[in-house]
């Protein structure tokens, strides 16, 4: 075995069991020192990733100056160990799809993982180059078409996924931020900005297609649309084997929308500008484009993403900047630290400048206050990142298997980038793509109650990287990648499996009346019409329907507040059964199925 790939072996070996055996630590013992009560998550999956990636780098240029001395029987042991933990994992995979018990899945995915990996290992067939690239965007197409829809939720009072009074109260939150920006409502750090200044994105569109909850769910749509179409695109550009580019988007179209519903704050509000950058950092290896110019014009679509949400905004900016270290490394120079320690302060400056710039134009325009670099995390730096903190559900058993697909494609990338000096467009879609996953992974270990949704895109892209570096030999080297690839061809099969209700899940959205745009507007009319003009509204569920009055409701805050509209003679509030108002009275209540907003007059 090539003494580099051996090295390349055992140092990423020894970074895997040194973080999992801090994982099981953390876990196991989690009122211990180094457990996950006394570190909290995030510090413990940041230990995590530094004992990995850090050892990996650590062993690899120790072991280079003592090549003689690696040991051929080590290699063989963790391959050895590696197929074991490969059908352990699999195991894992079969409990996660719930149908662990059921032999034709079991056969299912044998025949599937077996036939996939041999044939991207083995048999690669060229035919008919330009009818395969039309097969390949079709089904890209499509996949953008279900997502479309599945963003697609005008009707934001219907009932389906999480449930009805849910729904109203998410999705109120969405549209609070975007409706206080259309009136002019300076930013203040309330929970409607927990996701970011989004609001200020929304404006051109609400102005050109109309202010009502119809435009906000198109755009929303299309951002859904654009993300799975950038991923697949990537996947088009850099994957080789046809076979692998075909299951591989189905896999990134099925298992990235499984759990979608109307919680728009994870799909696709944080995964648009991830993909987006992932796409340009792919787009510009392909291209050799790697220029200042394309570097800093980037700075302008990193400054929008942390415009539009702040924790995948970051994500973006850091992950630009390690894009950035290849725009300002001299031709031929192997030094790769220097670049980087340059393009870091400048992209996180810069993106900071122009933010903090246009956040503070519109805030001073409306009356508002200078916005800082506190301010611009809004709601965020108020404490509520500790308040949601907890534990990952199943003691991260079910979610584990995205961390090493990430990590896996992480090491693999950082070694043909950074050591090797080879950045051809798979080493930057994988370098990017499982940065970026691990980034936005920081936001799930804190709050796994939004889904791994936001993660499964980048965990089935990192699947579709890993197989596609299967080699049919039996070095040792060779053989390890064929147990990586043989597990990359099960995750394939486990998110389609898991897809499998999806149709039956977009027809019951349908039944449900998430697209009934009309009949949420004719509820609209009916209580426009039983109201009276001077009407002021507040709280939960109230900016939809302004916003199809088109009116300004007075109310700002997301929650209930009588003073915020300074005492009118009439108002309508969501029954969310604190419906005694002191001086006010029930005159009316306006149903829409099973929601009501009560409309109250005040006492004389």
């Amino acid at each position: 075995m090539d003494k580099s790939n051996s090295r390349f072996l055992i140092s990423s070996f020894a970074g895997a069991f040194l973080a999992g055996l801090f994982w099981l630590t953390a876990f196991k013992f989690p009122e211990g020192p180094l457990g996950i009560r006394t570190l909290g998550n995030i510090p413990s999956y940041l230990i995590f990733a530094v004992l990995w990636i850090g050892t990996f780098f650590i062993l690899f240029f120790l072991l280079e100056k003592k090549q003689k001395k690696i040991s051929r029987i080590l290699s063989i042991a963790l391959v050895s160990l590696e197929g074991l933990a490969f059908l352990i994992l699999c195991k894992r995979l079969f409990d996660i799809l719930g149908k662990g018990g059921s032999i034709k899945y079991i056969v299912a995915a044998f025949l599937f993982t077996f036939g996939l990996t041999f044939y991207t290992a083995k048999f690669r067939f060229n035919f008919f180059r330009h009818i395969k690239t039309i097969i390949l965007w079709s089904e890209t197409a499509a996949f953008a078409g279900l997502w479309f829809f599945a963003c697609l939720t005008m009707n934001t009072f219907s009932h389906f996924s999480f449930g009805r009074s849910y729904n109203i109260y998410h999705s109120s939150a969405y549209i609070d931020s975007i409706y206080n920006t259309y009136y002019g409502a300076p930013f203040t750090g309330i929970e409607a900005e927990l996701y970011g200044h989004y609001g200020l994105i929304f404006q051109p569109f609400l102005r050109i297609l109309g202010a009502n909850t119809r435009t906000i769910a198109l755009v929303l749509g299309l951002l859904g649309a654009g993300t799975v179409t950038l991923l697949c695109a990537c996947i088009i550009m850099t994957v080789k084997p046809f076979v692998l580019k075909l299951f591989g988007i189905a896999a990134v179209g099925i298992y990235g929308i499984t759990a979608y519903s109307i919680y728009w704050q994870t799909f696709p509000h944080r995964m648009f500008f991830p993909a987006l950058i992932i796409f340009l950092i792919t787009l510009a290896a392909k291209r050799n484009s790697f220029t200042k110019t394309f570097f800093f014009l980037g700075l302008i679509i990193t400054s929008l993403a942390l415009i539009w949400n702040t924790e995948s905004g970051a994500v973006v900016m850091i992950v630009w900047s390690i894009y950035g270290a290849e725009a300002f490394r001299k031709e031929g120079s192997k030094n790769k630290l220097v670049p980087l320690l340059i393009s870091l302060p400048v992209s996180i400056v810069s993106t900071l400048l122009i933010t903090l710039g246009t956040l503070n134009i519109y805030n001073l325009a409306t009356g508002g206050d200078l916005i800082g670099p506190k301010g611009l995390v809004g709601f965020q730096g108020q404490g509520f990142v500790g308040s949601i903190s907890k534990e990952l559900p199943g003691g991260n058993a079910l979610y584990l298997h995205i961390f090493i697909a990430l990590f896996i494609c992480a090491v693999w990338s950082v070694g043909h980038i950074y050591v090797k000096g080879d950045c051809y467009d798979k080493a930057m879609f994988a370098l990017s793509t499982s940065a970026t996953g691990l980034g936005m992974s920081i936001y799930f270990v804190n709050n796994p109650e939004g889904g791994s949704a936001v993660l499964n895109m980048y965990f089935m892209a990192c699947a579709v990287i890993i197989l596609s570096g299967a080699k049919f030999s039996f070095r040792l080297y060779d053989i390890a990648k064929l147990f990586l690839a043989l597990y990359a061809s099960m995750m394939l099969f486990f998110g389609g499996a898991c897809g499998r209700p999806l149709v039956s899940q977009v027809k019951s959205h349908k039944e449900a009346g998430a697209y009934e745009y009309s009949k949420f507007r004719s509820f609209t009319e009916d209580l426009e019409a039983r109201i009276a003009p001077d009407t002021k509204g507040s709280g939960c569920g109230t900016s939809a329907v302004f916003f199809e009055l088109g009116k300004d409701k007075g109310g700002r805050d997301f929650h209930f507040n009588l003073e915020e509209l300074d005492e009118p003679e009439h108002f309508i509030k969501f029954c969310d059964g604190n419906d005694d108002i002191e001086g006010y009275e029930i005159i009316d209540v306006i149903h829409y199925e099973e929601v009501a907003f009560n409309y109250y007059e005040k006492i004389s």
